[in-house]
């Protein structure tokens, strides 16, 4: 046991209670009575790309408690959440739409966009989270269910439930996961403004609240002290970081994790992008909405304030609507930052549209590239290659063995890219439940390209030990092109992942008839 001094322990007292204060989310205080009223309350996890992210329908991109799901994990089942909270904006002087502060509930849930008996956002790759009498809520006009990812997700929040100032905005949030490698770094996330209001919106900012704490695990020692930022304008990229080095993180080891504004609304054909960015101390964070404002707008008067100096740092660039990173002491600081879009005008009826998205890596070359790709994604509306679709993958255990079996759906994947070009099958075991994996399988069309080893659906592992758990996924891969490589479906990152089972081996009971892979109809 490490024997502490009294009095270094007297010093260090306020800095304990306010890491107790910031990482212990189970004690924050929400409106019981308002809570209990709403039935429309949702929330879901993106886990299929390589950042998992648990969210609400309310405008929070972070889970309220760590037992919730993963909060900008990555990589995922990594144990590493990056996210604090996140959260979305939207001003006009005097009055800031947000859910940042929790004593009055500014966004909440619009009602019919997800199955209220599930309780869980309507995702692409989930059914049972789609309104059971309208389906899935992005369509053609045709009628037709729109996916462009992986796993695609979708809510709808405004703030028309507000005790105190209702400004009549609405926020539609589509998510977009890839779980293939060129874009499994990003998670995109688009926001349709809507005013729903009967009068017009002047001076209109849409902006992300941003508190990424690196390094960091809910209820340990504060780690998020030695943070930083910088800002790349020209890719509209806010990124944190720290030393590199975390004692809470299993390896030790920190990365970068990015957050941009890929595509704003234009004015007079030219994308505004982020007009502002600023950070300010988590302990400097107020609850009113002219500083608010002020922040997404970078106002004089606030700037010219008593507290002005909490949230400009203009450092020597002389403009006070982007803070110099360089003004960050090098030991890093408990920092927030809100970067933000504007001013616009919107009419009654009419929308803005936004994209977004978080970007990660291990090291900054890493994030940068994926940065780079998420551009490209969004400005090719996501019009992007796309491996095979994932095999569905059934299994039941056996005495020293697990038995895998799995459908052909996959073949019957169409790419606008290359038309038809199924190639084969990849079976991967985890043996640290998703956290690892290993490929103990490979099974491809008798062909000119690959081992030719020929198609198979079913596969008995008996490398295994009765009594351990083993983790298994189906992907599907593609022939590719001379211009386009070979492109995989994603490994499961977790169990409701419809290519992913996990199986237990045992020993068979006695009487019990053993069934043969063959005899299994799917």
């Amino acid at each position: 046991m490490k024997k502490v001094l009294i009095i270094i322990y007297l010093i260090q007292l306020p800095l304990l209670l306010l890491a107790q204060d910031k990482n212990d989310r189970e004690s924050e205080i929400y409106n019981l009575n308002k809570t209990a009223k709403i039935e429309d309350r949702a929330g879901g996890t993106h886990n299929a790309s390589n950042i998992g992210l648990f969210f609400e329908n309310r405008g929070k991109l972070y889970p309220r408690r760590v037992t919730q799901g993963p909060s900008g994990e990555f990589p995922i089942n990594s144990g590493k959440h990056y996210i604090y909270r996140v959260n979305q904006w939207v001003g006009v002087p005097g009055n800031v739409v947000q859910a940042r502060f929790t004593e009055d509930e500014e966004w909440e849930a619009a009602a019919g966009y997800h199955n209220r008996d599930t309780a869980r956002i309507a995702f692409s790759d989930d059914p049972n989270s789609w309104n059971p009498n309208l389906g899935w809520p992005v369509k053609t006009s045709e009628g037709e269910n729109i996916f462009l990812s992986d796993q695609d997700s979708y809510c709808v929040f405004n703030d028309s439930n507000n005790t105190v100032s209702i400004l009549g905005v609405q926020l539609a949030q589509t998510g977009y996961a890839f779980g293939t490698k060129f874009a499994k770094n990003i998670l995109f996330f688009k926001y349709e403004l809507t005013n729903i209001s009967s009068k017009v919106l002047n001076d209109v900012y849409f902006g992300l609240y941003n508190d990424i704490d690196v390094g960091n695990v809910s209820g340990g020692d504060p780690e998020y002290l030695d943070d930083k930022i910088d800002f790349i304008k020209e890719r509209n990229l806010l990124y944190f970081f720290d030393d590199g080095i975390s004692n809470e993180w299993i390896d030790g080891k920190t990365g970068f994790f990015g957050v941009m504004m890929l595509k704003t609304p234009e004015i007079n054909g030219v994308e505004l992008g982020i007009t502002d960015m600023h950070y300010n101390l988590y302990d400097d964070e107020v609850d009113i909405d002219t500083v608010q404002y002020g922040i997404l707008s970078s106002s004089e008067s606030l700037y010219n304030s008593p507290i002005g100096h909490r949230f400009f740092h203009p450092g020597n660039n002389g403009d006070i609507h982007f803070d110099d990173p360089s003004t960050i002491p090098a030991s890093g600081l408990d920092l927030a930052a809100v970067m933000s879009s504007g001013p616009y005008t919107i009419s009654p009826g009419d929308t803005l549209v936004f994209y977004t998205a978080f970007v990660a890596g291990e090291n900054f070359d890493e994030m940068l590239s994926y940065s780079e790709i998420a551009q490209n994604a969004v400005a090719a509306n996501f019009n992007l290659p796309k491996a095979p679709s994932r095999p569905k993958l059934s299994a039941f255990e056996g005495d020293f063995r697990a038995t895998l079996f799995w459908n052909d759906e996959s073949e019957k994947s169409f790419d606008d890219f290359s038309g038809y070009d199924f190639e084969g099958y990849r079976l991967y075991r985890s043996n640290d439940k998703g956290i690892s994996w290993e490929q103990i399988a490979d099974f491809d069309q008798v062909n000119s390209i690959g081992k030719n080893t020929g198609l198979q659906y079913s596969f008995v592992d008996s490398n295994v030990v009765n009594g351990f758990e083993y983790w298994y996924s189906i992907t599907a891969y593609d022939k590719g092109t001379e211009a386009i490589e070979s492109m995989e479906s994603p490994i499961g990152n977790n169990l409701d992942a419809v290519n992913t089972v996990s199986v237990i081996p045992r020993s068979d009971a006695l009487g019990r008839v053993n069934v043969l892979a063959e005899d299994i109809k799917i």
